[in-house]
């Protein structure tokens, strides 16, 4: 597996670098990728869910990219192979935000991708997620 979950040192620093993401039509989940000729590695600091308008539950999933996969291609990926490792699973409540890596962060190295799925399809729930990347 090439995908980390780790804890969080207490720190009072505060992170200002975050991209914000929206649901798109027909696809419950957002991927973040780190491609297999990469030569840095990714860190996933913080994911907050912003006010959903229902009960939801969120999964998160790595997993290695095969060697005919690319960004392009990850919508498609089959969440039940071999090589996808379930992290995280939380219930998210309607109408609330939520840091849902509060202790935790993923590393991700080259060549995988984190999968954030949401059990329910909500067109107006969005992400904030905060993270960077380290040259190897």
């Amino acid at each position: 597996m090439r995908v980390f979950k780790m804890s969080k040192e207490n720190s009072d620093e505060q992170l200002e670098d975050y991209k914000d993401f929206k649901m798109n039509e027909n696809f419950n989940g957002i991927d973040i990728v780190n491609p297999k000729n990469s030569n840095s590695i990714y860190i996933v600091n913080d994911i907050i869910v912003k006010n959903p308008e229902e009960n939801n539950i969120i999964n998160i999933y790595g997993c290695n990219l095969n060697e005919d996969e690319t960004e392009e291609v990850m919508e498609s990926i089959n969440l039940q192979d071999d090589d996808v490792l379930l992290f995280h699973k939380e219930e998210i409540m309607k109408d609330r935000s939520i840091n849902i890596l509060n202790k935790d962060y993923f590393i991700i190295l080259p060549g995988a991708s984190l999968v954030i799925e949401f059990v329910n399809y909500d067109k107006k729930l969005n992400l904030r997620v905060h993270s960077y990347k380290e040259e190897l």
